[in-house]
């Protein structure tokens, strides 16, 4: 008989601490979306309707790219896929939700693409670093049954 060890292996729903519970796909979502949306509203109400270059500032850039690290982070090691991927859905959801709730911005919709287009490099570092962490979590991390278990071996009859 074998006890359980202190040190238990990562499982399916580790984050990055082993010890602590990760966060389901969906809360991943959720945690790379709201910070996109609040850079974005930041940027966009404080630029009085006027967008420089059809370009989102810093802050949407920082919020952007720290919500979907720390979404590849704190995400459940069975579900690290959705943050390995979410970037540009969430860039673009965020962008969009913080254009529909600002009332001070006028944007046509050649302009308001031009903006969407002008969030690709955010969009490919936000990707990258997601990915990166999640490659590395998955390699570092591998996914185990919490039971331990002996190898089962053939017998001959």
């Amino acid at each position: 008989m074998s006890t359980p060890d202190s040190a238990a292996p990562a499982t399916a729903n580790a984050s990055v601490i082993p010890t602590l519970k990760g966060l389901p796909w969906w809360a991943a979502v959720l945690l790379g979306l709201l910070p996109a949306a609040i850079g974005a509203f930041i940027n966009i109400s404080g630029s009085d309707g006027q967008l420089e270059g059809s370009t989102l500032g810093a802050a949407f850039q920082i919020l952007s790219i720290a919500g979907c690290v720390l979404a590849a982070l704190a995400t459940r090691r069975g579900s690290i896929f959705t943050p390995m991927v979410q970037g540009p859905l969430v860039i673009i959801v965020g962008l969009t939700l913080a254009l529909l709730l600002s009332s001070n911005v006028k944007l046509s919709i050649l302009s308001s693409a031009t903006v969407y287009v002008a969030t690709f490099p955010t969009m490919a570092i936000a990707t990258g670093a997601a990915l990166v962490i999640g490659v590395i979590r998955i390699f570092v991390q591998p996914l185990r049954s919490t039971a331990t278990s002996t190898p089962v071996t053939p017998q001959h009859v």
